[in-house]
């Protein structure tokens, strides 16, 4: 063993897929070790506030340590998959204790019914050397021609990504399919118009667009835009580079607590809600619902939906910051994005109060940061449960239920 390496053990996972151990009192982020385990370590020093490092050898394994590779995104391949539920939950139970300041049980993910091949969605830098993914914590590009994480017509269509082809720097293929009607669709980010048509032909797309940047106007389009997925109870619209869950089997357990979890009542608000996935299963529940985005086409694509099924529904597209929230909702929906709910809205939902308040959350250190807010201005957190939508990853998505207190 090196004489610059430190032994230490790792303890338990956090907010990031970090290992926590200590040494000498200090607390060490490390990557690569397993909770349980006992690793030599080399230090990195201070990095983003924290003192990192690196593990560069495994002493005495965990049990649940699996005899693969960490395999890109997949960072958590090599733990068996009852270990990785476990490390969700303490992940969860860690944000709570340390962010929220609040001790409660947490109980283990709901599994996902399919552990690998589970995705319908995923995006890929474009490289002379192929399809690539970035290096977790890097901009360095790793090319990649089998993911076991993507359903099998993603695979199909990964391996027929040409090699040798060149692209501006940060030219990004979005790509879906779905389990419900297994077309492929695409979306260019960067590029030209003629390099998307070259791609649509040679990948062989159902559809395919291309702008220059995600928040830009699209440039153009081939074929379908759109395709259906099943959520829930109901087939919906998805395009290449929609805000829709990538797991979808694995969202059905989590639609059907939402829905005992919403109840009845007059009014109803579905904050962040993308195309309206939650609102238009809302919608025989309530007297009104409003869903609340700011993204344009996802507003488009869920008043498309409405009209298809026959729901009634308004769609506003509009910052949650800038919808008045009264205290006479029967309930309110947040789904925000990892960084968690923007500042102004925090602030609108601590005033009004909402009777019920449903959180879905993809970060759980974001998450109990705002649970330590609403918390403090007059509500009360009652039931949460994590769900494992992304097997093989670190990442685990949480569903609440917070109440008025008074």
């Amino acid at each position: 063993m090196n004489s610059a390496t430190e032994v230490v053990w790792a303890e338990r996972m956090i907010q990031g897929g970090w290992v926590l151990a200590r040494l000498d009192r200090q607390v060490l982020l490390l990557r690569g070790a397993l909770p349980g385990e006992r690793v030599a370590v080399r230090l990195l020093g201070q990095v983003g506030g924290a003192l990192r490092a690196e593990t560069v050898e495994i002493l005495e394994a965990s049990p649940e340590r699996l005899g693969v590779q960490e395999a890109g995104s997949a960072d958590l391949s090599h733990l068996s998959y009852p270990g990785q539920l476990a490390c969700k939950r303490e992940i969860v139970q860690d944000a709570l204790r340390r962010i929220a300041k609040l001790e409660t049980h947490v109980p283990l993910p709901v599994s996902s019914p399919r552990q690998w091949g589970y995705r319908n969605g995923a995006q890929y830098q474009i490289t002379a050397q192929g399809a690539a993914y970035f290096e977790p914590g890097s901009h360095r590009p790793v090319p990649v021609r089998t993911d076991p994480l993507v359903m099998p017509e993603l695979q199909a269509t990964l391996e027929r990504f040409p090699v040798g082809s060149s692209s501006p720097p940060g030219t990004v293929l979005a790509l879906r399919s779905s389990w419900h009607s297994r077309e492929v669709l695409g979306r260019l980010i960067g590029g030209s118009p003629e390099q998307a048509a070259e791609w649509a032909l040679q990948l062989g797309l159902r559809g395919m667009s291309q702008a220059t940047n995600r928040q830009g106007p699209v440039l153009w389009r081939w074929g379908k835009t759109s395709t259906l997925e099943r959520y829930g109870s109901l087939l919906l619209s998805v395009g290449a580079d929609s805000f829709a869950q990538i797991n979808p089997a694995a969202m059905q357990p989590l639609f059907a607590d939402l829905l005992d979890l919403a109840g009845t009542g007059d009014r109803a608000a579905d904050l962040y809600g993308g195309s309206g996935a939650i609102g238009l299963h809302l919608s025989d529940r309530f007297g009104a619902v409003e869903v609340v985005e700011s993204n344009p086409a996802s507003v488009a694509l869920g008043k498309q939906d409405a009209a298809r099924l026959g729901k009634k529904i308004n769609f506003r597209c509009a910052r949650s910051d800038r919808v008045g929230l009264g205290a006479d909702l029967d309930l309110v929906v947040v789904d925000p994005p990892r960084s968690g709910l923007d500042q102004p809205t925090r602030q609108a939902l601590s005033s009004a109060l909402p009777r019920r308040l449903l959180y879905l959350s993809c970060d759980p250190a974001t998450w109990a940061r705002d649970i330590r807010a609403l918390r403090g201005a007059g509500m009360e957190l009652v039931w949460l449960q994590p769900y494992d939508l992304f097997p093989q990853t670190h990442h685990v998505e949480v569903l609440s239920l917070l109440t008025r207190s008074t």
